[in-house]
């Protein structure tokens, strides 16, 4: 059991998908500056329709290989296993888009009322389904631990679409069809790698037993992943229909600068999962996860604070003064975003223990809180409260998670601690956040900021939660 090893597949995941994901940050007053802020809410809502329609067709068979390809001791039946499940997934995709071409208007009228299927929505259904084949290759890479090619072909086609995105709607002047081409023409320049890995990794041995196995273990997360983006669609779409497109707009641009937490917690979940799922068996693993574990949950709270601090001063940056409303929902979502890094370790050892329903269970639960709040407050508080409701289903979802996992899966997860780092978060954030209402913004409040995060740094050494030698050997490795 390697530390130097897990580092640097964690690093290799950490910069590439923050390489990523700067490059869209970097764009961001690009499509500000270029679109207006009902072009970027439909913008934002095709983006979320993806989200949401990819689990369905794909039947989220890349958590089934990233679990039960391991499970596979023979080169030959992992190899027949990878054909089988990669055949059904692209079936799957050819029917969507059928189904998108024969009924894609009526679908497009029911879900939105000012976005139209063509070209739109049929733009976000094409580059879902390709999409859709690049998801097997890159699983299989991922539980390979070979992090260098993942990187290439996952983080390598993200950045691709956001350039060619760019590039027609400023060069082009599409507007958001240009950047809906960007997205689709950035899929395909990734294909041709995702194949080729699949040609590599697979035989042409088709198993309905192997498809079986998949489905019994990836269903269950199908409503899991639904309940997510369900959550995170539903709030823009009440917002078009009761508020508008520009609150929309004002909202994705909050949500967008709050991800940057959503973004490390991603990529170090890419790295911490395989390498779980590969040696869980192993006698002293219990005592390296809880390490990580504890470093994780440290590494996200700072994370989220800066990103409080910084986001306010970062949308008069970025932005028109058309936009500024944006800077006050910063720091809701963020809260939301610390809440749902600390999600994914819990759910890690449930996936180990192959209790995806209960998953799903709490991922549903939190998800139609977050709608029942949308429906009552949305309509009176606009983008404020999809800002707030997010951040409490965030918290909701914990909770849940958090009970499931202590209570049917073999965890490390020491929660009063957990809980602890938890309220210093959110102490300090609030503090900062409650002088800006006050008083504005000011560059007075950085050194109270850092001041605050003194001291919970000695607060954090005082409670024991991490000792000196612990982080001595810590940075000295």
């Amino acid at each position: 059991m390697s530390k130097g090893t897990f580092g640097k597949t964690a690093s290799i995941y950490v910069v590439g998908n923050m390489l990523s994901k700067a490059v869209a940050f970097l764009l961001i007053p690009v499509f500000t500056k270029n679109l207006s802020s009902s072009q970027y809410g439909v913008l934002m809502s095709c983006t979320a329709f993806i989200g949401v329609l990819l689990p369905i067709i794909s039947f989220e068979f890349r958590s089934a290989v990233k679990r039960i390809y391991v499970d596979i001791d023979e080169i030959g039946e992992k190899k027949k296993f990878v054909f089988s499940i990669f055949s059904v997934t692209v079936l799957s995709g050819f029917i969507c888009l059928l189904v998108f071409e024969s009924f894609g208007e009526i679908i497009s009228l029911s879900i939105f009322n000012n976005i139209s299927y063509i070209p739109f929505i049929r733009l976000a259904v094409i580059a879902t389904v390709l999409k859709l084949v690049t998801r097997i290759p890159i699983a299989v890479l991922q539980i390979q631990e070979k992090a260098f090619i993942f990187s290439i072909i996952k983080y390598g086609s993200s950045i691709a679409k956001l350039v060619l995105s760019v590039f027609l709607v400023v060069y082009f002047e599409r507007a958001v069809e240009g950047a809906l081409e960007g997205v689709v023409l950035g899929n395909l320049v990734v294909l041709p790698f995702s194949l080729y890995v699949v040609y590599t990794n697979s035989l042409v041995a088709f198993s309905w037993s192997y498809v079986k196995e998949a489905l019994s273990f990836s269903v269950p997360l199908i409503p899991h992943n639904l309940a997510h983006w369900f959550a995170s669609l539903s709030d823009r779409i009440i917002l078009e229909n009761y508020a508008g497109p520009a609150e929309v707009g004002y909202y994705s641009l909050g949500y967008q600068l709050s991800q940057g937490i959503g973004f490390v917690a991603t990529a170090l979940a890419t790295a911490i999962m395989p390498y779980m799922i590969n040696r869980h068996m192993i006698d002293g693993a219990d005592g390296h996860f809880e390490k990580i574990t504890k470093y994780y949950f440290l590494l996200m709270s700072c994370i989220g604070m800066l990103v409080v601090v910084s986001g306010p001063y970062v949308v008069r940056i970025i932005s028109d003064p058309e936009y500024y409303t944006a800077s006050y929902l910063v720091y809701p979502v963020a809260i939301g975003y610390v809440l749902l890094s600390f999600y994914h370790i819990p759910r890690i050892y449930l996936t180990i223990s192959k209790n995806t329903v209960l998953i799903s269970i709490a991922t549903i639960m939190s998800a139609l809180f977050n709608v029942g709040l949308n429906f009552l407050l949305i309509p009176k508080y606009g983008a404020r409260a999809a800002a707030w409701t997010t951040s409490l289903s965030y918290a909701l979802l914990l909770i849940f998670i958090l009970i499931l996992s202590n209570q049917y899966s073999n965890n490390n997860i020491k929660v009063f601690e957990t809980i602890s780092i938890l309220s210093i978060v959110l102490i300090t954030s609030s503090a900062f956040q409650m002088c800006i209402l006050y008083y504005g913004l000011s560059v007075w409040f950085l050194p109270l900021f850092i001041s605050l995060i003194m001291f919970c740094v000695v607060f954090i050494y005082k409670f024991g939660y991490i000792s000196y030698r612990e982080s001595y050997q810590v940075f000295n490795n």
